[in-house]
């Protein structure tokens, strides 16, 4: 039976591993539900070509591409992608798969069509019947040039991962698909597809033949009388016609209310596997220049990173995280080409908006990153102000060895271990000497010097640096967002110039309302002060632009507790625990509510658990802060001489071993250590007007006045 196009042999060609059809007869099964499916689904016959014997009886004297040139010339190609399919010495895969990929390429259509909504699909619409291996989806995705998106058949239990069968309860399957929905989801696409091929110009084509139409009927139509109608008609008929073709070939719209996007971590396809930093640096700056955009919400990156790779459908990732829009894609980087595919998906409905494709050279990767972001807000129908687009539109740099060196420095850093701080610190200064006007390495540096105060360096040594971080990014770029917050992090933090810090984070969320960091330090600003309730409502922007960040949510739940509200916090950290139940600075601020409920056995439960994973003098002192509460004194002392014996080497805050001694009912030994750490500028003094673990000193005259000479 012919295809349903002159010029085609088949309208479906299914190929797959015959080992996926030995035993059960999987694929033998599925197909013969598919033709039954597609006789209700259309009103023609469709002709599908599938290979019931190994190779179509091919011998080693035939030629192979020749033999299947013609049975691959058809409408849509349905390979069934399983653990064992995406193998490049397989006949499937060399001469079904990678040729159908060529030649639809080349062929009337191209392989990518234009549906009548719109929207974009592939005539290659992969069935998945297994979870596949990292190394198999990556090899799918390269010849596929972008993101894999396949109609699944996969029946999950834990520990299990097999084809879906007619029998099985969706119930009982983690995946929740059933059978008989998932083959009428084949149908349906087949038919979206086969229709657009059959009838790519319908709508202009019924317009010409009513114009003709017209025409015949009006043979002496010369008089002024018959003009004007024929021009009203005309006019008429361009207005229906612009506008059915603005219907079928413009994306689904988006209404005017602000629109929550969130970019899924790219997929590196590079043969290096140790470009993995480039593709994550790519997708980052991607998320910046959106952050940029004030009239869309932008989830944060953190938020992102446990959908790599995920399994999760777009529509249940959208859901999740409460995004209307997706971005995702993947790059390659191969010496100076980059290969990059995105497109944007609709997560309410799980349709395509926009893709695009740019295959250039790495010293065009700004002008890729700045019209991914554009047409993004094209898309999404929002409003670009003209500085919103200078400043997407501005290079960072010139010096492409300077960018890649700052690309590396970043993805080392945010591995926040100590070797990857000091590589990424490395890397950023290279990228400095390079080009000393590149202003993002000096953010990269700040954001080191951050991160190492929390960890192994002296606030009054780690601190300057980064405001000389901070101060001289902004002396080469006064419009980076980052900047002003790290800035903002000095004057908190460490220099109590709280106006100032107030000022320096909110001209940095002026600038990038969906810049987390900043309502994150704003925050901190208000908790300072005693106004908690605003310190809440920046916190819980913080939470809604970082939804998935254990971070974020930890200390979002640290402000209800400094405002008292401890079964509020507890709440909040309970929502964490859904995606990361481990994360130690949750079990930190749990432990400290559980204090505050006496609940003192639980506190030091989980004051252990948070000290095992950071395993800093701080955690190990609020571990002694949690013993002495309890009463048991003597855990708390042995612990206090360790950390006085461990200073001599490495810096121990003095705040959080005067608190310690708060506890014990030692006040003289309080004071004291509270007056040096006036003098470190230690971190945690921030919260000294609220934290309650003061409140049994709080009414001493001395406690007042390292108060006042904290500015408070």
């Amino acid at each position: 039976m012919p295809s349903l196009l002159s010029g085609f042999e088949y309208d479906i060609f299914i190929s797959y591993r015959h080992k996926d059809n030995k035993g059960d007869h999987w694929v033998t099964e599925f197909v013969n539900a598919l033709k039954a499916e597609l006789e209700g689904t259309f009103k023609e016959d469709i002709s599908i070509y599938f290979d019931f014997n190994p190779h179509d009886g091919l011998l080693e004297t035939h030629n192979v591409d020749k033999s299947l040139e013609g049975k691959l010339k058809c409408l849509i190609f349905i390979p069934i992608i399983s653990q064992t399919y995406c193998d490049p010495k397989s006949f499937a895969w060399q001469h079904e798969f990678c040729a159908f990929n060529r030649m639809a390429k080349e062929d009337q259509f191209g392989r990518d069509i234009r549906l009548s909504n719109g929207n974009v699909a592939s005539r290659i619409l992969p069935v998945k019947i297994h979870d596949l291996d990292a190394e198999d989806k990556a090899t799918l995705e390269h010849e596929l040039g972008g993101v894999l998106r396949a109609i699944e058949f996969i029946y999950k239990e834990p520990g299990v991962n097999r084809p879906l069968k007619p029998g099985d309860n969706k119930v009982d399957n983690q995946n929740k698909t059933d059978y008989r929905n998932q083959v009428n989801k084949i149908a349906n696409a087949i038919k979206e597809v086969i229709t657009a091929l059959k009838y790519p110009t319908v709508r202009m084509a019924a317009a010409s033949e009513e114009l003709k139409s017209f025409r015949s009927d009006h043979p002496n139509a010369s008089s002024r009388k018959n003009k004007a109608i024929i021009f009203s008609f005309l006019i008429l008929l361009l207005a229906v016609i612009s506008f059915l073709l603005y219907k079928r070939y413009s994306s689904p719209t988006f209404d005017a209310q602000p629109k929550t996007i969130a970019v899924i971590p790219f997929v590196n396809l590079s043969a290096d596997q140790g470009d993995e930093y480039f593709a994550e640096g790519v997708c980052n700056e991607i998320l910046t220049q959106l952050s940029r955009i004030s009239s869309l919400h932008v989830i944060s990156r953190t938020s992102m990173l446990q959908f790599k790779d995920s399994k999760k459908t777009m529509k249940e990732i959208g859901e999740t995280i409460g995004a209307d829009v997706l971005l995702e894609g993947s790059v390659q980087k191969s010496g100076n080409k980059v290969h990059i595919s995105v497109q944007l998906v609709n997560a309410k409905n799980d349709t395509q908006l926009w893709a695009e494709t740019y295959d250039k050279e790495f010293k065009d990767i700004f002008s890729i990153q700045s019209d991914v972001a554009t047409s993004i807000a094209t898309q999404l129908r929002t409003n670009l102000t003209s500085s919103e687009k200078a400043r997407i539109a501005k290079k960072p740099t010139t010096n492409m060895e300077a960018y890649n060196l700052y690309l590396k420095g970043s993805f080392e850093i945010q591995k926040v271990s100590p070797e990857g701080l000091e590589l990424g610190l490395d890397m950023m200064n290279r990228a400095i000497k390079l080009d000393p006007d590149f202003a993002l390495p000096y953010i990269g540096i700040a954001y080191y010097y951050g991160l190492a105060t929390d960890f192994f360096m002296a606030p009054n040594v780690a601190m300057p640096q980064l405001k000389i971080a901070a101060q001289t990014a902004l002396s080469k770029d006064s419009t980076l967002a980052d900047a002003y917050a790290w800035y903002s992090n000095y004057e908190l933090w460490y220099a109590w110039n709280w106006e100032q810090g107030k000022n320096l984070s909110i001209k940095a969320i002026e600038l990038e309302p969906n810049k987390y960091l900043a309502h994150f330090f704003l925050s901190w600003y208000y908790s300072a002060q005693g106004n908690l309730e605003e310190a809440i409502k920046e916190s819980t922007r913080m939470v809604e632009l970082e939804p998935m960040n254990p971070e974020e949510g930890s200390f979002h739940a640290l402000m209800y507790y400094y405002a008292r509200q401890y079964d509020e916090a507890l709440k909040q950290l309970d929502k964490l625990s859904s995606f990361d139940p481990n994360y130690p600075f949750a079990h930190f601020v749990r432990g400290q509510c559980y204090i505050q409920q006496r609940k003192f056995e639980e506190a030091i439960d989980e004051q252990k658990k948070a000290h095992e994973i950071f395993a800093a003098p701080w955690s190990h002192a609020r571990l002694a802060y949690a013993y002495a509460c309890a009463g048991k004194k003597q855990q708390a002392i042995a612990i206090l001489d360790s950390l006085k014996r461990q200073s001599a080497s490495q810096y121990v805050a003095s705040d959080v071993v005067a608190s310690v001694y708060v506890a014990l009912g030692d006040k003289d030994h309080a004071f004291e250590y509270l007056g040096k750490a006036l003098s470190e500028r230690a971190g945690w003094m921030l919260w000294i007007k609220v934290d309650p673990i003061w409140d049994p000193i709080r009414k001493d005259v001395r406690f007042s006045a390292v108060v006042k000479q904290m500015g408070l």
